[in-house]
This record gives structure tokens, sequence and C-alpha cells, in this order.
């Protein structure tokens, strides 16, 4: 995927854009948000306007708070943490994906459809598993739907 993208940004620099340049920082530990941090500092020393990704909540929560004190943007094509729709800590963070609090209710719209009664929910101990979960829970019940169980799995 990585040659594929770096193919793709080329081809744009040459053909789309005049006055800027699109370029990947690859890391090798995409979990690390001191690698991020590091990478969305260099970009901002070579004139950036503003960066995409990363994809996990936690790391862009970090980068996005450092994207707002060099008055740049932030997008992020995964980032579903809903603490990230406020504007007054992330006011230069865009997304493209709904916030886990819309899938929540989304599912749970599902059950209200197919007229679903009683539900097992299982899930994960992480921002997505959890923010989904906190706005799931109670949007079915409000719906009459029995959540009848409750699993939170915890991944190491």
């Amino acid at each position: 995927l990585l040659p594929f993208a770096i193919q793709t940004i080329g081809i744009i620099n040459q053909k789309v854009l005049k006055d800027y340049e699109l370029f990947v920082v690859n890391s090798s530990d995409s979990n690390s948000f001191e690698q991020a941090n590091a990478g969305f500092r260099k970009a901002i020393g070579l004139g950036t306007l503003g960066s995409v990704g990363p994809s996990d909540s936690t790391i862009t929560k970090l980068v996005a708070i450092t994207s707002g004190d060099y008055n740049t943007s932030l997008i992020s094509y995964n980032a579903g943490g809903p603490e990230l729709s406020t504007k007054s800590i992330y006011p230069n963070f865009l997304r493209t994906n709904p916030s886990y609090t819309s899938e929540g209710y989304a599912i749970a719209d599902v059950t209200k459809y197919y007229g679903w009664t009683d539900v097992v929910l299982l899930t994960e101990n992480s921002d997505y598993g959890l923010g989904l979960t906190n706005s799931f829970v109670p949007r079915a019940i409000s719906f009459g739907t029995n959540v009848r169980l409750l699993v939170i799995l915890a991944f190491e």
C-alpha cells in the first residue's frame, strides 16, 4: 500500500499541485505518538499547511492539539473518538468518517428497525469499543431493546 501511496502522491505533485508538495512521513510503529508528532513537526518545518492522519483516535487527539499550536489543519480518515468533535479543544481537526457516537446510534437504530427486543453487546476495551457502547446502550434502551449482556473484551 505504501508504494502505491507514494506513487500516487508523486503523480499529484507533478500534475495537480503548483505551489505545494505532498509527501509521506513513514513510521514502522504507526501507534507511536512520538513518531507521529515528530513527523508532524517535520512537516510543519517544511511549510506544511495541513496533514492527513493518524488513524488512531488516541494519537490523533495529541497530534490535533499540536496542529492547533501551529495553526494548521489535521484531517483523519479513521479517528472516530467523539471528543475530537469538541472545537474548543481541536479547532483545526476534521474527519472524513462519523464519530463512534454516531455509529452507536446507527446500530441502535438497526435494532429498532428490525424489532429486536433483546441483544448481547460484544465490545472491546478501547476508545472505539467504549465510545460505541456509551452511545448504543442508552439509545437501544430508549427504543425498548433490552441489553441482556455486555461483554467488554480486553486485548493486550
